[in-house]
């Protein structure tokens, strides 16, 4: 029996302007194929909609595992120093971060980032003195039995930088925490009791189990055979999938796949995740 009425999948963008690097796909629980969703209108997505569509879905019972791909949280090791050692859980956190951005468009991260002391995130040209690259302990794991190393979320150059989308993504946790109440759980910040629940995802990890490589998929028979290793079939697509939309779409078979499988939501350390975060399915 299917605890979820369906997967939706999040591949997600820190940009400041209008991002154009967000994919939702969306797998209903007995479909054999994964779809991509599209927004309202003919632009693409924001991730003020992106809140938006989900929280819709939940508040209309519709039972959703919802993936969202950033860090749900910090490093264990920077938050005295960003000022969050106070923060007693995600959620605080989240809160505390959209807070100081309150007013930057579409739940952008950015002047969290302006607020912090010199030297904690890498910002611009060569690294920082003293910089650590810290990071969770659900990377570390991830990277030792995944077979795929999340990047810091305090690394803010290179094209693998993930600590702009973690910081626009905590604004959006906080929004959906306000607009669904108990109606979501995000996980592992609580317990998945609700009926829909949020949770992090690292598209690369289900990327390469399915294909035993690190590279994007780019090819639409690599993403046929990426989707059948997780159960699913391609989608029929009027055009080539972006990279962005073929992680969306590997990672929903992934998930649902998971979500199947005895102690999906086991965590090995449950205090240190419900400070930091943690992958969903790393483990599985």
């Amino acid at each position: 029996m299917n605890r979820f009425d369906e997967i939706w999948a999040i591949d997600w963008s820190g940009a400041r302007a209008r991002p154009r690097g967000i994919a939702v796909a969306r797998l209903p629980a007995e479909a054999s194929s994964p779809v991509l969703l599209r927004p309202a209108g003919d632009g693409s997505w924001t991730r003020a909609g992106v809140v938006s569509a989900l929280a819709e879905a939940v508040l209309g019972g519709r039972r959703v595992l919802a993936g969202f791909d950033f860090a749900f949280g910090f490093p264990q090791a920077v938050l005295a120093p960003l000022g969050l050692a106070a923060c007693t859980g995600l959620p605080a956190i989240w809160e505390n971060v959209d807070r100081v951005c309150a007013g930057a468009p579409d739940l952008h991260g950015g002047p969290f980032v302006d607020a912090a002391p010199n030297g904690l995130f890498w910002r611009s040209g060569r690294q920082p003195p003293g910089w650590s690259g810290a990071l969770r302990l659900t990377d570390t794991r991830c990277a030792a039995h995944g077979g795929a190393r999340p990047e810091s979320v305090m690394k803010l150059i290179g094209p693998k930088q993930v600590g702009l989308a973690a910081l626009s993504g905590m604004r959006s946790l906080a929004a959906l925490r306000r607009r669904c109440g108990s109606g979501l759980s995000i996980w592992p910040a609580t317990a998945p009791a609700a009926a829909s629940v949020a949770v992090e995802i690292f598209p690369t990890l289900y990327r390469r189990r399915a294909t035993g490589r690190l590279d994007k998929i780019r090819d639409a028979g690599e993403l046929a055979r990426a989707l059948a290793y997780w159960g699913c079939e391609a989608p029929v697509l009027d055009r080539v999938p972006s990279d962005d939309e073929t992680d969306a779409l590997v990672s929903a078979a992934g998930m649902r796949a998971t979500a199947r499988l005895p102690g999906a939501f086991a965590l090995p350390d449950a205090a240190r995740a419900a400070r930091e975060g943690w992958i969903f399915g790393q483990d599985a």
